[in-house]
């Protein structure tokens, strides 16, 4: 064989894998990717921001249908990923103003806190947070669909994977396109017994207690806070808002931060923006984990949550 011919060869065999490659990549972001995929593949004229507490338990579908008005359509993404992917920082601001449209005027922006949100591990010291190492810290695009570069960095499966297509019809969890992700207590071969969330969140009091001794309030993520409802603002209405969780949770937080709510309220007052406080209604909205709404809950709190937002709006 000719040099020539084994160039060419060569060649073709890598312009084949090339293109299966971005193939494979393209019909995975036809299916699952995974749960937080959803989250990065649009912009939106109102946002749902946060942390996990946020990302399990508020509906953006819910929000639009009631907060819609006639000729304005709203379309809400749920923007919240987890503690130490999307606490407030200069990271995660940049990340909202590159996903919200920038021709939003009038938004509705949901912005959950808990202290976790605000916090930073002793160990960092005075130093300001790094967030370069998130999910939204690494990305360069928000809004793409398909976003082929999420896949890329995030997506730790083989490839082939986007066509067999097997266990996830099997999860608890929901990626829904909108950015919610569903916890559902019941599936066709597997119910969620009390048992086993009374064990789960056992798990979550005991990380709490682990890892709150090695965190501090963090001023400079109170003040990306502030920055985070002042950009907010001049895009639409905007309101703070703690969610339910298990009252284990709440004595874990309360001790760690006894003001917590009284600094809240009185940022969300210095920016101009309500705050609401259902940190105590787990009774209300039964969590499974002590921190994060199951599915009937979310919709339920997604549900109150509207109408108080706009009883808000009309005051």
């Amino acid at each position: 064989m000719s040099s020539v011919g084994l160039v060419a060869k060569v060649v073709l065999l890598v312009s084949f894998m090339g293109a299966t490659y971005v193939v494979s990549q393209r019909a995975l972001a036809t299916w699952y990717v995974d749960d937080n995929y959803p989250k990065f593949t649009g912009s939106a004229s109102g946002l749902l921001l946060g942390v996990s507490r946020v990302s399990y338990g508020v509906s953006p579908a819910i929000l639009e249908d009631c907060l819609s008005e006639p000729g304005e359509p709203l379309t809400i993404e749920n923007f919240a990923i987890a503690h130490q992917e999307t606490d407030y920082g200069e990271t995660y601001l940049d990340a909202i103003r590159r996903k919200l449209d920038p021709a939003t005027r009038n938004g509705v922006f949901v912005v959950g806190v808990n202290p976790a949100t605000v916090s930073q591990y002793l160990a960092e010291g005075g130093a300001e947070p790094d967030d370069s190492h998130t999910i939204v810290g690494q990305m360069g695009s928000y809004t793409a669909d398909p976003n082929l570069e999420y896949i890329r960095r995030f997506y730790g499966k083989a490839l082939y994977r986007a066509f067999t297509r097997t266990g996830e019809e099997f999860n608890l969890r929901v990626a829904h396109p909108d950015g919610w992700v569903e916890m559902r207590r019941q599936i066709p071969a597997y119910t969620m017994s009390d048992s086993a969330m009374a064990g789960w969140r056992k798990q979550n009091v005991d990380r709490m207690t682990r890892d709150m001794p090695l965190a501090a309030p963090s001023s400079h993520r109170l003040a990306s806070l502030g920055n985070t409802l002042d950009f907010l603002r001049r895009h639409g209405r905007v309101w703070v808002v703690r969610m339910p969780a298990h009252p284990e949770v709440l004595a874990l937080e309360d001790a760690y931060w006894p003001d917590f709510n009284a600094v809240m309220a009185e940022l969300a007052r210095s920016h101009e923006v309500d705050y609401l406080d259902y940190s105590g209604e787990e009774d209300t909205f039964p969590t499974y984990d002590g921190s994060h709404l199951l599915s009937e809950s979310a919709r339920a709190f997604s549900q109150r949550l509207c109408r108080d937002l706009q009883a808000s709006s009309s005051r």
